[in-house]
Parts: structure tokens; C-alpha cells; sequence
């Protein structure tokens, strides 16, 4: 069975300016039914992701999820499976989980990291290998309402889901084909081993160092 790991730091200590070592704790979660096997429904949350919060994004921190479990557990009620959140200046994020991607032709476009979206390991790693095996361009830039509405393809990306279709939005019904299930290939075959993915991995560290 597919688990995804979680660490956990505390202090058991009284003092709030108290720096020695923290507990650690390691729990197995089950992605077991984490997300539906169809094409996921999406609602823009009116709950907002700050793009200057106190801490950045990639910080795991209790805090940072408070405002996601309330978008969601709002937007299940309504029977959507996540949420897009946007930031205050009313750009285009990320879902409460995962990266998200919009796609056009043989064009990907994410939002960056200073939009107030996670840098994720599994969003580089897809770009990579859709760049090395697909011929696709990608681009970090912010990304509007507009940009959400005119996309052919959305879909949603991260270590514990994969890589999830978006086949609505708000109403708007998006096509579930032919990039989208080419990539979840490359993914599903890098991630059995079945296709190497040095290729992405060297892609990822050029653009570091450049």
C-alpha cells in the first residue's frame, strides 16, 4: 500500500523563547481513496493565500493549514473535491494540496513561488520530464482568472496525490486529454523505475544554478 510520511516537531518545553532539541515523530499516512478515481471538481475558494505570509511556504508549519482544512471542508459541503485559492492581489495559486498546472497545446504555465506557492519537488520533477520526453514549454508566472478560464487542461500535482485531472471548475469543464494522460505516464514510469529521469533531475539543477 502507498503511504506518504509525515515528521512532526515539537517542544515539550514551558518557555516560549526555549531553543534546545524538539521531539520529532514520524507517522505512515494511507493515500489509500486520497483523491477520486475520476477527473477532480475545483472551486475557487473565497478563503485567501496570502503571497507575504510570516513564514514561507515550503515551512511545514500547523499554521499554514488552518485556512486550508476551512476552504475545503467548506467546499466539500458544496460537493467540489479542493479548492484554488488566490492570493491578496487576486492571482491564481495553488489548490489546498498540490501545485497547480495549466496547460494549452504544448504549453504548461505554474504560478512562482513569490505568488505564495509551495516550490514542489513533484512539480519540478514533472516539469523536467515533460520538457526532456514532451517537447513542452513550461512557464512560472503569475497566472489571473483569465489565464484559469482560457486553459484546455488543468490538472493538479504533488508527492501524495500524483498527478490529478481537473475536470471542472466553477461550471467550466475542462478536456482530460492527450497531455495530461502522457505525463502521468512519464510519472508513473519514473516513479516504478521504469524510465530514467536523469534527464529532469539535471534540468532541475541547471535552472538552480542559473
Amino acid at each position: 500500500e502507498t503511504c506518504a510520511a509525515r515528521l512532526f516537531g515539537y517542544s515539550e518545553a514551558d518557555r516560549f523563547d526555549f531553543t534546545g532539541n524538539a521531539t520529532v515523530a514520524i507517522f505512515l499516512l494511507s493515500l489509500s481513496g486520497y483523491a477520486p478515481a475520476r477527473p477532480l471538481r475545483l472551486t475557487v475558494s473565497p478563503y485567501e493565500r496570502s503571497a507575504k505570509g510570516d513564514l514561507p511556504r515550503y515551512i511545514k508549519a500547523t499554521s499554514h493549514y488552518v485556512s486550508a482544512r476551512r476552504a475545503v471542508l467548506a467546499a466539500k459541503r458544496d460537493g467540489w473535491d479542493d479548492v484554488i485559492f488566490l492570493n491578496e492581489r487576486h492571482d491564481v495559486t495553488e489548490s489546498s494540496r498540490a501545485s497547480l498546472l495549466l496547460l494549452s497545446g504544448s504549453h504548461i504555465a505554474s504560478a512562482p513561488e513569490s505568488d505564495g506557492v509551495l516550490p514542489g519537488i513533484t512539480r519540478q520533477i514533472v516539469r523536467g520530464l515533460s520538457e526532456a520526453n514532451l517537447g513542452v514549454t513550461w512557464e512560472e508566472r503569475t497566472l489571473s482568472l483569465d489565464d484559469l478560464r482560457d486553459a484546455e487542461e488543468v490538472a493538479l500535482c504533488s508527492s501524495s496525490l500524483g498527478i490529478g485531472a481537473v475536470g471542472t471548475i466553477d461550471g467550466r469543464e475542462y478536456r482530460t486529454s492527450p497531455l495530461v494522460p502522457r505525463i502521468l505516464d512519464l510519472y508513473a514510469q519514473a516513479a516504478e523505475g521504469r524510465l530514467q529521469f536523469a534527464d529532469a533531475i539535471e534540468v532541475i539543477a541547471l535552472e538552480k544554478v542559473h
